[in-house]
Formats: C-alpha cells, structure tokens, sequence
C-alpha cells in the first residue's frame, strides 16, 4: 500500500478510536458504596427496538425493559442504565427509567406488576446522539426503593408523555435478539399493557446501595444541651443515641429550648455534618448510622420570672399599663394595671419584687365601667404633670392626671370619642417621627384607632394605624423604641386568641414582622403586653403581659441598648420620650454551613495511549515527507539529463560531462 495512504486510514483509525472512548465510556460512579447488581452490556447488542410514539400507545412500543434477580442483600435501587441512540429524525421529550415488582414465570414470561415502585430523574431525548451509548438514570433520595435479597424486579426505559415521537422522529434501545443468555427477560409495553418476549434481553444495568442488615445507630445533640425533639411521635431529649430500624422517619424538633435566662428559638437539623434542613419537621431515610444536630438560636424574646415575682392577681384578666419610672419623684419603678373590673392595681418595684401599693392608683377607681386599660405618660399638655388614660367596656375613654394622687380630668381625653368597644389605648411620644403625641387603641373587633395629640385634643389620623390590619378580636397594643437596636419603632399587640402580634413602623406605614415576637409564646387567651426599658439596669427591653385569669408572664429581649446623650449628659428618665444615639452590640453571626457535592458520576483517566498512537502518526508523517523530496530529487536530476542530452552538448569526453554535472547538481 502507498505510505499516503497508509498515513490517512492510520490517522483516520486513530480519530474514530478517541471519539468511541469519548461517546461510550463506561459508568464510574464518585460513591464507592455504589454497587453493580445485574447487568446484561453491550458488547452482546444485535439489535435495536424502536420508539416512535407516545406513552401510551396502542400502534407502537413505548417501554422497553428486562427483569432481573437481586443480589443476597438488601439494596437501595440507586441508578439504571441503557443503551440508547436517536433512530430518525430529532425526537423530542422526556424519558424515565421505573423500577416494577415482578410478576410471571422469571426468565421466560416475566412482566411488570402493579404500580412503580421507583421512578427516576428525567433525561431528555434531545441529548441521544445517532450513535449507541450508555444513558444513566439517576434515583433521588426519596426513589431509592430498598430492592429484597434475593427477589426479581423489573427494570424499564421509556414512558415519554409528550413531546415529538412518530415515524419521523424516533429512539432505538439496545437488544440482543440472536443468542441472549440473561436469566431474565425482555418485555415491552403495547396498548394499555405490558407483554413478554423470551427471545429478547435488552442491554441494561442496576446500580444500588448496600442495606446495613443490623440497626443503625442515631446519634443526636443539640447546641443549647437538653433540647426536645420527637420521632415518630415518641419524645426525645438531646444528647440522645439509639438504634432504629432502617426506614423513614417522621423527626420534629420542638419550637423553643428554655433555661434560667433565656429562651433559644429552633433554627435547623444537621445531618451527618453534611445536609441542613430549616423546617422543624423532617424525614429523613435512615439506612445507616446517622448523626442529628439541632441547632437553636436566641430568641427575641426568652421567658424571665424574675421579672414578674410579686404581681399578683387582679381579679379576672391583667391588663398592665408600660411601667414608668419616678411617678411619685421617689427614683422608683411602678405598674399600674386594669382588670376586667372597674378595679386598678398599682406595685412599685423594690429591685427584686414588685410591691403591691394602693395609694399608686387613689383616686382612679370607678364603678361605672368595666375592663380597665390604663396607659401613662409624662407631660402630654407641657404641665409637668403624669396623665392616665383608660378604655372601658363600651368603647369610651376616660383621662386623670397626677398630683401626688390621681384626679379625673375629662378634657385628657377629649376627640376620642366611642370606637367600638373593649377600648385599649397606648400613649407613644414621637412615635412616627412627626414630635407629637399619639394614641392607638386597640378594641374587641381586632382593629386599631389612630390619634395625635394637637396640644388641646385628640385628632383622629388614619395614617397612624396604616398597615396594622385586623388582628382577629381585643387588639390590645404596646409601643416602644429602638427595641432591638435598629432606630425604628415597633409595636406589639396582644389578642383575643393569646397570641402576639408584631409590627415596625418603615417611616410611612406599619409592617409585620413575625421576629418582633420570637419567642413570646402563648399562653393563655387576652393577651396583654406592656414594655420598659431598664428597669433592671442592664440596658435591655422586658415584656410585661396579663392575660385572662389574672396571670402574668415576663419576657426580656435579647438586646442591649448602649444609649448617650448629647455633651455626655446623663441619660434622659425614661419616662420622657427620646430619640438618642444608639449603638446597638452586634449580633453573633450564625454557624457557615456547606452542602454536599451532588454528583456522583466521574469519567475514567484520560487514556495516554492514544497520545502514544498520536507520536506514532508524527514520526510517520515526517518519514513519508523526507522520502518524497528525494524522490523529487532523482526526477529532477533524470529530467535535467535529458535536456541536456536534446541540446547535444559537445564535450571532450564524459569525465568533463560528470564534471560538470556534480557542478550544477550538487546534491546528487
């Protein structure tokens, strides 16, 4: 053979042979635990069965598939793969890999049975190319159907729904329909069913995860120590190991984590350091020893009882006024609350205990209403005085001030009017950032009113209460702000139905913001907040709330609030509205979490000795070039001989003509 033509076939072989490496490589997966569990592979293809139409179809097939015999372990069905090409034309769509019970005589009449048990992920048509290659199925977690020792199963391709599949466009699925020698079979389906075909076998493989055959271990903690948590419905307390049967399971970590002085609010599960879920409710599929982590971070709000021991009842449901600070010049705190009674009840706070005190509320009782909502404030007509205003039963609002006892005074509660009923007001200096007055009052229909103080009257304002909505029934609010070191002011609503509810004011309206409330848990209906900042003189916000029954409960936020002044004067009292310089302590970030790498295919190494192939080629090219130069040489040197010879040159004698001729040709 000719060397040029050796060099092409050579070169030509050498390309096909990389794009085969390339096109039909063999399946190695990144997880060791990965196993082959049967296979019949393509080095026994024959034979193509084709797809050219839609499932279901009653004119062509449109699944095709091969039964097969576990291994003598239990397995987690992982992935399936075919031997698949594009026919005719550009098939379009989207194909499924199932896995079905067995049913019939294995190996000769074998068909698939009742609904799947396993579906995998898709692969669309449109990456089939019109040569024969490995497709792979993948099963996700919640597919991975755990396949018994010993049993047969079906594995089937197919199942394209919609899309472009005729006579036109179409798939074929490797076969071997001249000697096949699985011990199983080929069915298909065909117009509403599934049939056998004994002289088939397709060419297939089944991928799984071994199934440990004792109980795995699960092992949980938590970050706050002692946390609950329930699986299956049985209660549980971190640290905790035990061993649980293969399978899933319902785990649910319970919303909050208490102890002396905080309360810590769920935030995530771990699992084997890997995978991070946010819901309190998982399932998670335990086929190995397994490792929990329940994370929990601090709550807005955590339950203190320290800050509510003496508050005893009064008589019904508690409905406190925010505590102020210097009523009687005396340097003390004092809480005044309503009742659901004509009834007011005073305590002033001794640095551990609130003492119960009746000359903090002389004056203000009154028998000619019910449900009782006092809320204070300093200086509201620029007189130097306290004032208290309270709703009623009806709706209505009645004022006093304070000189040394309390005195009523109607014209404290001129312009409010009758909103409704079970009327409950909070007073707020500044609130909205307009340097007024305001009052919003929450009533038994669940909504809010809106007034500003003009320096005479109250004035109804809409936009006051702009975004609050209805909060179901007995809205009843407290204000305060830069709660939680952010410079804005919120507000917090107890309800009819125990719950709370927050809000922040975003410079034009309200927004409700469940993180407001983290942590306040209900706890019995009429809930009836009320806040201070300092009492205890950490710098931090508490939460007072009654309720129904006369009870309380005391929260403290999580937030300290550094706060100067202009000229470093001392702080302003609190019960003076104020808006100073805050510099809140920053939060502690969160644990860094990374997720698992997805994939779980890798190719094999790039195989060097088509490289080797590639030099071969070069040495041979670069032989084959260095031969035809002198063969064009010789040419030359023949072809100048005979000119030479034409033109009859008359030399002396043939020495002189060699002569001459190594002369002109001197490479000869």
């Amino acid at each position: 053979m000719k060397p040029k033509v050796t060099i092409v076939l050579f070169t030509l072989v050498l390309f096909l042979s990389l794009f085969a490496f390339i096109e039909k490589r063999n399946v190695v997966f990144a997880d060791s635990t990965i196993v082959l569990i049967d296979s019949y592979n393509e080095g026994n293809y024959s034979s193509g069965g084709v797809t050219n139409a839609l499932h279901p179809s009653t004119t062509s097939k449109t699944v095709h598939g091969q039964s097969f015999t576990m291994l003598s372990s239990n397995y987690l069905l992982t992935n399936a793969t075919f031997y698949l090409k594009t026919a005719i034309g550009s098939p379009t769509g989207t194909m499924f890999a199932k896995l079905h019970a067995h049913a019939g005589n294995y190996g000769s009449s074998s068909t698939p049975s009742g609904e799947p048990l396993a579906t995998s992920e898709g692969i669309s048509l449109t990456t089939l190319t019109t040569s024969y290659a490995l497709y792979t199925f993948n099963f996700n977690a919640s597919q991975q159907y755990e396949m018994q020792a010993n049993q047969q199963y079906c594995i089937s391709v197919g199942y394209v729904a919609s899309g472009t599949l005729d006579i036109t466009h179409s798939y074929n699925i490797g076969e071997d329909n001249s000697s096949p020698t699985h011990s199983g079979n080929s069915f298909y389906y065909l117009n509403s069913g599934f049939s056998y075909d004994a002289s088939i076998d397709t060419i297939f493989y089944v991928y799984g995860k071994l199934v440990s055959t004792s109980n795995p271990t699960v092992d949980t903690t938590s970050n706050v120590g002692t946390a609950t948590f329930y699986v299956n419905g049985t209660q549980y307390a971190t640290p905790n190991s035990t061993t649980l049967a293969t399978g899933v399971y319902n785990f649910t970590a319970a919303q909050y984590y208490y102890n002396s002085t905080a309360t810590y609010n769920f935030s995530s599960w771990l699992i084997n350091n890997t995978n991070t879920y946010t819901t309190r409710t998982i399932l998670p599929n335990i086929t190995g020893d397994t490792t929990f982590l329940l994370n929990y971070s601090m709550a807005e709000w955590s339950n203190n009882t320290s800050i509510i021991p003496g508050l005893s009842s009064t008589s019904l449901d508690s409905l406190p006024a925010n505590p102020v600070y210097n009523l009687r010049s005396d340097d003390q705190w004092i809480l005044v609350s309503g009742s659901y009674s004509s009834t007011f009840y005073g305590w002033y706070w001794s640095g551990s205990l609130w003492i119960p005190d009746s000359t903090l509320v002389a004056g203000l009782y009154n028998d000619t209403f019910v449900w009782t909502t006092p809320s204070i404030a300093y200086n509201l007509r620029a007189d130097g005085k306290w004032v208290l205003i309270s709703g009623d039963f009806y709706g209505l609002f009645h004022g006093w001030y304070w000189d040394g006892g309390w005195h009523v005074d109607q014209n404290i509660v001129t312009g409010l009017g009758d909103i409704g009923s079970y009327s409950s007001p909070s007073l707020a200096y500044n609130l909205t950032g307009d340097a007024k007055w305001t009052l919003i009052a929450g009533k038994s229909a669940g909504t809010f009113n809106g007034f500003y103080w003009d320096g005479s009257s109250w004035i109804s304002n809409s936009t006051l209460i702009s975004g609050l909505g209805d909060i179901g029934s007995y809205s009843m609010p407290t204000t305060g702000f830069n709660v939680r070191g952010d410079n804005t002011a919120i507000l917090i609503s107890g309800a009819g139905d125990g719950n709370y509810y927050g809000f922040y004011w975003n410079g034009t309206t309200w927004l409700s913001d469940i993180t407001i409330t983290d942590g306040l848990e209900t706890f019995k209906l009429f809930s009836a907040p009320a806040m201070a900042f300092n009492i205890f003189g950490d710098n931090r916000w508490i939460l007072i709330s009654g309720r129904e029954d006369a009870d309380w409960k005391g929260w403290q936020n999580k937030n300290t609030i550094v706060t100067t002044t202009e000229n470093n004067e001392p702080p302003i009292p609190q019960y003076v509205p104020q808006n100073p310089r805050l510099t809140p302590l920053p939060e502690t970030p969160g644990p860094s979490l990374s997720l698992p790498d997805t994939s779980i295919f890798k190719d094999q190494p790039f195989p060097w000795w088509i490289l080797f192939l590639i030099a071969i080629a070069i040495i041979l090219a670069s032989t084959y070039t260095k031969q035809s130069k002198m063969k064009q040489g010789r040419s030359n040197w023949n072809t100048t001989r005979q000119r030479n010879r034409n033109r009859k040159l008359d030399f002396p004698d043939k020495k002189k003509v060699k002569t001459q001729w190594k002369k002109e040709n001197p490479w000869d």
